[in-house]
This record gives C-alpha cells, sequence and structure tokens, in this order.
C-alpha cells in the first residue's frame, strides 16, 4: 500500500471501471510512482508525516495522475491510424515507465522572491 495514495485514490479517479485482476498491478504502479516521486522530491521523502496537507494532497494527486496514465496508454502511443498501419508514440512517454514532467514537479518549488542588486551612481567627489 501506498503512503500517498491507495488503489481506491485511482479507482475513484478512473473513468471506467478497472478490471479485478488489475488491483495488484495499480498497487505496484502506485508503490513505483511514489519511490520516484519521493526521490525527485526530497522535501516528500519521509512520506506524508508533517507535511501540510495541500503538499500531501498534491503529492496523491501526481501519483495518481502517474498510475493512470499508464493504465490508459502503457504504451504511449500519441497517434495511431489503422489504415496504411501508421503509429506515432509518444517521446515523452515511449514506455511502460513511470514519469513526472517539471511542470508537475514545480508544485513543489517554493516560490522565491525575486531580488537583487540596484546600481546607484554615486555623486562626483570633488575635493
Amino acid at each position: 500500500m501506498g503512503v500517498f495514495a491507495t488503489v481506491q485514490d485511482v479507482k475513484d479517479r478512473f473513468e471506467g471501471e478497472l478490471p479485478p485482476g488489475q488491483t495488484a498491478w495499480v498497487e505496484a504502479r502506485i508503490i513505483d510512482a511514489e519511490s520516484l516521486l519521493r526521490l525527485k522530491v526530497p522535501l516528500l521523502a519521509n512520506g506524508p508525516a508533517g507535511l501540510p496537507a495541500i503538499t500531501a494532497a498534491n503529492a496523491r494527486r501526481l501519483v495518481v495522475d502517474a498510475v493512470l496514465r499508464l493504465a490508459r496508454n502503457p504504451m504511449g502511443v500519441r497517434d495511431q491510424t489503422v489504415g496504411p498501419f501508421r503509429v506515432t508514440f509518444d517521446t515523452e512517454n515511449h514506455t511502460a515507465a513511470i514519469s513526472f514532467t517539471e511542470e508537475e514537479l514545480s508544485v513543489f518549488v517554493p516560490k522565491h522572491r525575486r531580488f537583487g542588486m540596484v546600481g546607484v551612481k554615486a555623486p562626483r567627489w570633488t575635493p
């Protein structure tokens, strides 16, 4: 069982009905997605304990979205034409691998206020 997401979270967000035999696959993919997310976002390394609720909810959302992305399109097909047999694969997700985009991970990066130095010309010194 995952620490951020559960199989029920995936079922609740899936637009169809997951086959009963796919529950173990979904559970394994949740663990894979959480492991990768915890590796990429050090803030999440210790699990949801002590995290703000919004951060834990965002982690759950990303894990569930990654698993659903894989469940819906495991081969990463972007375009398919039946005759004369043309298939285009997505270069971002060309295998059955869990991945997160930089945009998805940016949710966990704190926004820094921009600051810098302003140049002020000093008055000319005269003796």
